[in-house]
């Protein structure tokens, strides 16, 4: 009852109340002051760069925009409007000079579609690779850099995928001034190969924005490839 009584305020007397020091009040001006320049800063980066937030399949790539056909070889894909699509040379289809100098028929290669933009060329294939052993996927992969093109002797399978409704696998190849991304899937007698650069890392690429944008394009055809 003597620790009630002392702990109680008497009639009359005055209880001590919180009060903000001047240390507390900087101390909240900093912390509103610190949030408000990231808000800032953050804020003038998004709309500097509004394009970054965008994704490039939203922006380029639609239902009604042109779609490749190849019905020797049984597929299709969506592509922006303002890509060129050419075939690689072939001893019964010539093609221009200087396409047929850049993106020429590999050995094992069937046929071989590219992405042009403007004068550039090759930066994304599709390319269709001959499979007389009816190899699976699984199968096939291990066996990819033996059949690429000369200077593909670092390849690496990263993952498994899909391709349209098909088993797939990813690679990485590695090239002299930059690295290849790949999906391959196998169907019958043929493999389906896409490959396009990748840009992240390399200087090569972050410096041209034509580049960039093809091989984003590449990524993005390929939700949209079908094997019929």
């Amino acid at each position: 009852m003597d620790e009630l009584r002392e702990s109680t305020p008497e009639i009359g007397e005055v209880t001590p109340q919180h009060t903000v020091t001047p240390k507390k009040l900087l101390l909240l001006l900093f912390i509103f002051v610190l949030f408000f320049l990231i808000g800032f800063v953050l804020a003038t980066h998004y709309f500097a760069n509004p394009a970054s937030h965008k994704s490039p399949q939203t922006t380029r790539l639609l239902p009604t925009q042109p779609t490749y056909v190849n019905k020797q070889y049984g597929y299709k894909f969506i592509y922006p409007s303002d890509i060129t699509i050419l075939e690689a040379a072939t001893p019964n289809k010539p093609t221009p000079t200087n396409i047929n100098l850049f993106v020429p028929l590999e050995k094992g290669e069937l046929q071989k579609a590219i992405l042009r933009q403007g004068d550039m060329t090759g930066v994304c294939t599709i390319t269709v690779l001959a499979n007389p052993k009816r190899l699976t996927i699984a199968q096939w992969a291990p066996m990819y850099h033996l059949n690429a093109a000369s200077g593909d002797n670092l390849v690496k399978i990263t993952g498994d995928a899909k391709l349209d409704t098909l088993p797939a696998k990813t690679f990485s190849i590695f090239l002299f001034d930059h690295n290849d991304k790949a999906i391959a899937a196998a169907r019958d007698n043929v493999v389906y190969l896409i490959r396009y650069p990748e840009t992240v890392g390399n200087p090569n690429f972050d410096s041209d924005p034509q580049s960039k944008e093809m091989s984003a394009d590449c990524k993005n055809l390929i939700p949209t490839f079908k094997i019929f």
